[in-house]
């Protein structure tokens, strides 16, 4: 992996965390974040990108 200017590598699966996340935000289901993330469970998705602890998801449509 090659290095930027400031001699930091990127990190991809930080920016595959930060896409998975902005989908949730965005309003998509948490089985597309899975589908997108090329996780195999829904728990997984859900433990490691999803926590609700952390995150505010879209609101509920009433």
């Amino acid at each position: 992996m090659s290095l930027d200017a400031q001699g930091v590598a990127p990190d991809l699966h930080a920016l595959r965390k930060i896409a998975g996340v902005l989908l949730y935000l965005s309003g998509a289901h948490p089985r597309v974040v899975t589908e997108f993330t090329r996780h195999s469970d829904l728990k997984l998705t859900m433990k490691l990108y999803l926590d609700a602890a952390q995150l505010q998801g879209p609101s509920p449509l009433l």
